[in-house]
């Protein structure tokens, strides 16, 4: 070969120059791998070999942990060592790691039912249980989990709306995990999962018709259209009612004060219920009933029953299907809106961070309020025009009668 400086023909296997002196660049070879499974290099004055010896969880995929070994004086002596590794491991593996029978989907779920679901908030565990249940377990629960595929994956929730769809990604997305760290699996497929679209969420307001009949229902002795009224005159979310106990009420400041949900300002600020409401609240609280009601809560019933004596209790009255207990929260930044209430005051009886909130998700304006709206447009056009053709039939008489004076 060359110097690279001085250009004169030194040894092949020179380091240095043997006329300028300088160092010459060492041609490293190429890598290469035995089998996929290591690497030999030129290291200092020998070789060695890089070589895998595991994996190890790293979020929601594994990464590769390696092994080091220098001082082999050839190439080939190092590439004769990383195939005795792998022959060794090879050999080994067949009554270890290679054969090992992996967990099922349903193994998996019983050890994470069992321990950290149960930390869970109930509306998580209760979705869970549910993707388990309908969807899953029929599905692949027997199957284990490194021979799960993207289709079956993609299978189980073709068929679902968002949100059970939802339930059941985060699910086996959980399960995969656990199975990555017992070194069961190597990926995580739950990402590529090909997900139902996510249709907004159209809440309808109560109709004023509705409101009155609630009232009626109250009159009656029907406890949930006192809760129903209690929400909508106060912006108060259907969660934070199964959450309001009677130590909470300051009935002095007409304030409820602690059971605030989802964001910080929410949390914080105090629930205001009107006067027309306090008689309500009163009532509710001294005939409340049961575990629940012994326990403080003003609602006296569990989730699910105030749900089914919800329905029944919409059909008895004639209330529209589509009407829930969250459509309480929506009248009152709606009935809020059309009576022109302060933008300001709006934010913080809705207890949001600004009014962008209260237009966008909780201000649906009924079809007979905007024809009303047009109507009076057109009303208002309608005098002005009949007004302006008046004063122009007045200026034309004018003119003719100075016309005729003229003359």
């Amino acid at each position: 070969m060359n110097c690279r400086k001085c250009s004169r023909a030194i040894p092949d296997d020179s380091v240095f120059c043997c006329y300028c002196g300088l160092k010459q660049e060492i041609t490293r070879r190429s890598r290469r791998r035995s089998n996929g499974t290591g690497t030999v290099f030129r290291y200092r004055n020998g070789w060695a070999i890089e070589y895998t010896d595991g994996w190890a969880a790293s979020g929601d995929t594994i990464r590769r942990v390696y092994r080091r070994k220098s001082g082999f004086k050839s190439a080939r002596e190092a590439e004769e060592a990383l195939l005795k590794l792998r022959d060794n491991s090879e050999d080994s593996s067949t009554t270890s790691s290679r054969h090992i029978i992996t967990k099922t989907v349903r193994e998996l779920w019983e050890s994470y039912s069992s321990s950290e679901l149960q930390k869970r908030g109930a509306s998580t565990r209760q979705a869970y249980e549910i993707a388990w249940r309908k969807r899953i377990n029929g599905t692949i629960g027997d199957k284990h989990i490194d021979e799960v595929t993207l289709d079956d994956l993609n299978g189980i929730v073709a068929s679902c709306t968002y949100d059970p769809a939802k339930d059941v990604r985060d699910l086996m997305s959980i399960l995969f995990q656990r199975a990555i760290v017992d070194r069961q699996t190597t990926v995580n497929p739950t990402k590529l999962m090909t997900m139902p679209d996510q249709a907004p969420k159209e809440i309808t307001p109560w109709l004023g018709s509705e409101i009155t009949s609630l009232w009626t229902a109250w009159g009656s002795g029907e406890r949930i259209a006192g809760y129903c009224l209690l929400m909508i005159y106060s912006g108060m979310m259907t969660g934070e009612l199964l959450r309001l106990k009677e130590d909470m009420i300051n009935w002095d400041d007409q304030q409820i004060i602690g059971c605030g949900l989802k964001t910080k300002k929410r949390k914080e600020m105090p629930i205001i219920f009107p006067d027309i409401i306090e008689p309500i609240l009163r009532e509710l609280c001294a005939t409340k009933s049961g575990k629940r009601g012994s326990e403080g809560y003003v609602m006296d019933v569990s989730e699910r029953v105030f749900y089914d004596r919800f329905s029944k209790m919409k059909s008895s009255l004639g209330i529209r299907p589509e009407v829930v207990p969250y459509s309480s929260r929506h009248s009152t930044g709606t009935e809020l809106t059309l009576m022109g209430v302060d933008p300001a005051i709006i934010i913080d009886i809705m207890r949001h961070k600004n009014y962008t909130t209260t237009l966008k998700h909780y201000t649906k304006i009924p079809s007979s309020v905007l024809l009303d709206a047009l109507n009076a447009m057109a009303d208002h056009d309608r005098h002005m025009m009949s007004a302006h053709s008046s004063d122009s039939n007045d200026d034309s008489s004018d003119g003719s009668k100075m016309i005729v004076v003229d003359a």
